[in-house]
């Protein structure tokens, strides 16, 4: 385990059970961030394929903005490096947090105005 691309490193060597009980729970939340982007991207997008492969799309795009724009020290902001115990780039638990609440403000943003755009149209 290297402290740059594992979150938690001195908990994976006192308490190994832990670490792999957060990391799972890391996993869950984002893959439920994922499925929930999806489900709120079917608001806007008719065709069934490309509403739930936009988790896919969202997360290629991110791979492409990190290679672009990367954060200070090479850390990471795709959730495809968070997601697991050992990354294959630099993770910060700051980052992870600040990603999981800009997801889920996106993911509330977008099912408020698509569910408000699907009302309207159903009343006219």
């Amino acid at each position: 385990m290297i402290t740059q691309d594992t979150m938690w490193v001195s908990l994976y060597y006192t308490q190994p059970f832990l670490h792999a009980l957060f990391s799972i729970v890391v996993a869950t939340v984002w893959s439920g961030l994922f499925a929930a982007f999806a489900t709120s991207m079917a608001w806007f997008i008719n065709n069934r394929f490309f509403a739930v492969a936009s988790g896919l799309i969202l997360q290629v795009g991110l791979m492409l903005l990190n290679m672009v724009f990367p954060l200070p020290r090479q850390i990471s902001y795709i959730p495809y490096d968070f997601m697991h115990e050992s990354a294959s780039a630099n993770v910060s638990g700051k980052v992870v947090l600040i990603m999981t609440l800009v997801m889920t403000a996106v993911i509330i943003l977008l099912a408020l105005i698509g569910g408000r755009i699907r009302a309207y149209e159903a009343s006219n």
